[in-house]
Order: structure tokens, then C-alpha cells, then sequence
């Protein structure tokens, strides 16, 4: 048996173990729990304050009172917190107990993400302070410009207290009606888990410039490999990588050979690991690993959910080929 014969035998071997796991991970990894039935949160107070810039785009500003009352998913890590679309500059962390605030991706979803500088466990109650500038958030009509604004709202998660505060400079109306105070329109109320809340300002089209503003985020490699599609994206980038391995090792001419098959095989997606809550053209993914507690993001009107859905299509053609 030549050299060449023996490390065949080791890389389809090695192929072969890739290919099992491809199976067993695709098709039954969403089954595994990964929550538990138990409240293991509640947010005291939610306050949101609000300020439009001269472009248009909104100055956001998120004090978070949250409490750990639970310790049956693990302590708590991190936290991520819904926003209205993928156009976010600026995040900047404004209490010492965040160790790291950012914008976030998952699974079609936008978010905050905010690590949190230790494990936080049942019975601690935090203060989270962060701040952020959001575009594109209004929507341009003939006689006004409007902001229809719903918060991150929490799967799982009852909120005793929230306001929402938004700047009365230049608004026109605002819905549900109210007089502003100090400066600011001032909505109150608390939200049961699952529940959300929404507010519409209105100006007239000259009251600001109103600028489009498209920002781009280079996904880190953390963010690709988790969800729904990162698990997709991994799967397939093992596949390949293991067929350029075997060509690589044993030559062109049996890399190209008819007889070869792809070493992965994309089952059914169950969506068992992922919570998804449909209503009012809102979608929450309520599912995380490492400790982490999830919020729920607002509709994306500019087109995320539609690119990631074509970017997943895409890999699982091409983890379906032969």
C-alpha cells in the first residue's frame, strides 16, 4: 500500500466522522432545550430618551434597572436589546458595569449587545446605561415625516416600568396623544412578557434635512457562528474546507473525480432551539447560549431580513450539492 493509498483511507475517514456529525447536528441540534420554563428575569424600569438630529437620524439613550431573580439558564452575561434597523453608529457605554456595547446580528434580527463586566446571579439587580445613534428611521410622506417607534420588547421577560421619552423640538403630532413636559413627550406603562408598546412622532417634511445614512458592519466571527444561519454557515465552511483538504493532499485528478460526494447533508430545520414571536410585522428571536438573555427587535424596513434570507438560501443550496 503506497503513502499516497494510506492517506486516502485517513481523509475519507476523517470525511466520514465530518459527515456524521453535519447529519447529527443539522438535523436534531435544534431539538436540544436551551431554556429553561422558569422567569429568570425582570426589568424594573426601561427608560428610553430619545432626540432628533438635524439629519434626521435619532440620538438613543437606554438606562436598563435589571434584575436577576433566577439562576436555573446560568448567570447573567450579557444582554441584547432590539433596534429598529441595521443603521447604527455610535453605541457608547455609559455605566461601568458594561464591558463591551455593540451593535449585533442575529439571525435576521438587530440588536445592542452588551457584555457585561462579570456574571451577574440571582438576587443582584444592575443598572445598564448605553447610548446610540439610529438612521433611517423615519418614513417620508407628501405633507410629513413620521417615526413609528416599538421598543426591543423581551420573550420571556416582564417589564414593571418603561418611558419612553422623545425631544418635542419641531414635532408636529405624536400618537398616542400626549402634552409634552420639560421638553419631552413622555409615554408610561409596564409590558407583561411578550407585550410591546408603540409611538408615532410626526414633523413636517422641513423641519429637519431628513438624510438617508447607510452604515456598514463587519460581522465578527463570533456573530457569524451563532443562530440559525451561523450553524448553516459553519456546517458549510467544514464541508468545504474538508474537500479542499482532500484535494489538496491527494491531487487534482482525484479531487475532480465523478465519484466524489459532498461530505454534509442539510436536514429538516426544526427551529426548536429559537422561540419565534410573529405579530404587528415584528419577528423576536428569544433563544441564546452562554448565559446571555435576548431581547427582541423591531421591524427592519430597509431590507436586512430580505438579504440574510438570500444569503441563507444560498448556503443551504450549497450545502445541499453533490
Amino acid at each position: 500500500m503506497t503513502v499516497k493509498e494510506i492517506l486516502r483511507i485517513i481523509v475519507r475517514s476523517v470525511l466520514g466522522v465530518i459527515s456524521v456529525i453535519c447529519i447529527i447536528v443539522l438535523t436534531y441540534g435544534n431539538l436540544i432545550p436551551v431554556e429553561s420554563g422558569e422567569t429568570v428575569d425582570r426589568i424594573d424600569d426601561y427608560i428610553i430618551t430619545a432626540s432628533v438630529n438635524d439629519d434626521g437620524s435619532v440620538d438613543m439613550d437606554y438606562q436598563i434597572t435589571w434584575s436577576v431573580i433566577s439562576n436555573a439558564e446560568g448567570p447573567l452575561t450579557w444582554v441584547k436589546i432590539g433596534v429598529p434597523n441595521s443603521n447604527v453608529d455610535n453605541v457608547k457605554a455609559l455605566s461601568s458595569n458594561i464591558k463591551k456595547a455593540y451593535y449585533y446580528y442575529q439571525d435576521g434580527e438587530q440588536f445592542i449587545r452588551v457584555d457585561l463586566d462579570r456574571p451577574y446571579h440571582a438576587g443582584e439587580t444592575l443598572q445598564i446605561h448605553y447610548s446610540f445613534t439610529q438612521y433611517n428611521m423615519y418614513v417620508e410622506g407628501s405633507d410629513m415625516v413620521v417615526y413609528d417607534f416599538a421598543p426591543g420588547w423581551f420573550g420571556k421577560i416582564t417589564v414593571t416600568h418603561y418611558a419612553i421619552r422623545w425631544s418635542d423640538k419641531n414635532v408636529q403630532s405624536v400618537s398616542p396623544y400626549q402634552i409634552p413636559i420639560g421638553g419631552y413627550y413622555v409615554w408610561t406603562g409596564s409590558l407583561d412578557a411578550g407585550q410591546r408598546t408603540r409611538v408615532r412622532i410626526s414633523y413636517s417634511p422641513g423641519a429637519y434635512d431628513f438624510e438617508e445614512h447607510s452604515v456598514f458592519h463587519l460581522p465578527p466571527i463570533k456573530g457569524l457562528l451563532e443562530g440559525e444561519m451561523g450553524k448553516e454557515l459553519l456546517i458549510v465552511i467544514i464541508c468545504f474546507g474538508g474537500w479542499v483538504l482532500y484535494g489538496i493532499t491527494l491531487g487534482r485528478d482525484d479531487y475532480y473525480r465523478d465519484d466524489m460526494y459532498w461530505g454534509c447533508y442539510r436536514g429538516p430545520s426544526h427551529g426548536g432551539g429559537h422561540g419565534h414571536s410573529r405579530g404587528g410585522g415584528c419577528a423576536c428571536a428569544c433563544a441564546c447560549a452562554g448565559g446571555g438573555r435576548a431581547g427582541c427587535s423591531a421591524k427592519d424596513l430597509y431590507g436586512t431580513k430580505l438579504e440574510s434570507q438570500r444569503v441563507r438560501a444560498r448556503l443551504r443550496a450549497a450545502a445541499g450539492k453533490k
